[in-house]
């Protein structure tokens, strides 16, 4: 199972933490403003993505694509 949803949009990602592992980890590893979540899914520029991938990773979590 895919603990954290990715959605390519160009030049944002879109993060959704699927696992309440993942919606733990979001709460006390991202700092984020309000404004960048839309409804379960954090916005991102594609050139901060690549390290919230990685801390995504690092942590143990696995990501997927959303089709």
């Amino acid at each position: 199972m895919t603990d954290v949803t990715l959605l390519d949009q160009g030049s944002l990602i879109g993060f959704k933490p699927m696992s309440d592992a993942a919606q733990e980890w979001f709460a006390n590893n991202v700092h984020s403003e309000d404004w960048q979540w839309l409804g379960e899914v954090l916005w991102v520029d594609q050139r901060r993505a690549r390290d919230l991938i990685a801390g995504i990773i690092e942590a143990g979590l696995l990501p997927g694509i959303a089709r």
